[in-house]
């Protein structure tokens, strides 16, 4: 039923505002950031598409070195349920994640000050979005 990867797009955004549109870049150290994702149906025709388990979104951080620092579905159990999902033109399903500012997941560890890249995906049919780059400040 994924015949055509294209007739989807996911976008990613910080903050509470649009999708795609940065609402902040900068971030003091332990606030929470904000990832919020979405995705839509961009194909001409209704289809249903079998999502075998939650979650539908994840994201991951990454430092300035490139080196993997936070994955948000590490910290959090999740139901395994089979659903059905039914798409026309333009339906899109939209998510708001937290980043507590922590590294290593388990460990609860403040993230250092500095630069940080963000990227957000779908399990429903493994799409990944354009890393967001973002700085955590001392206050």
């Amino acid at each position: 039923f994924f015949k055509q990867k294209t007739a989807y797009e996911i976008m990613p955004s910080l903050g509470a505002g649009d999708v795609y549109k940065r609402q902040k870049a900068e971030y003091a150290l332990g606030e929470h950031v904000k990832v919020k994702l979405r995705l839509t149906y961009i194909g001409a025709e209704n289809i249903t598409t079998l999502l075998n388990s939650p979650p539908m979104f994840d994201f991951d951080v990454y430092d300035a070195q490139g080196r993997h620092i936070y994955k948000w579905t590490n910290k959090r159990g999740f139901i395994c349920l089979a659903i059905n999902l039914t798409w026309s033109p333009g339906k899109y399903i939209e998510e708001t994640l937290s980043w507590e500012q922590t590294i290593h997941d388990y460990e609860g560890e403040q993230a250092p000050p500095g630069v940080y890249y963000i990227t957000g995906r779908t399990y429903i049919i493994e799409l990944q979005t354009p890393p967001i780059y973002i700085r955590l400040e001392d206050s």
